[in-house]
């Protein structure tokens, strides 16, 4: 019975793995984490304490927001928010793209 159990269990953790959700939540936040961590290191060491800070900041607000939720809808959300954050930075960047090629 305890195999199938396990079976069962990892039945579900592939099935969710391989979901194109999970891809595609899983390449935000690689893009996500790549630009603006390169974004950071190019910047003064003053700029990045401040940065720093206000990242501080926000998670603390992160924190509060989600600390009494379940934790299946904070994981849920902060999943939807990286690739909707994702969506917004690639956005920016064809702008910024288009304006300096006119």
């Amino acid at each position: 019975m305890a195999f199938f159990k396990k079976l069962k269990q990892f039945r579900s953790a592939y099935e969710v793995f391989s979901s194109d959700a999970y891809k595609e939540t899983m390449s935000s936040l690689e893009r996500v984490a790549g630009s603006t961590h390169r974004l950071l290191a190019a910047k003064p060491r003053e700029q990045q304490i401040e940065i720093s800070a206000r990242v501080r900041q926000l998670t603390d607000k992160i924190t509060d927001l989600i600390s009494d939720e379940i934790p299946l809808v904070a994981g849920l959300s902060l999943t939807t928010a990286i690739r909707v954050l994702d969506e917004t930075l690639q956005q920016e960047s064809s702008r910024q793209g288009s304006a300096s090629e006119s």
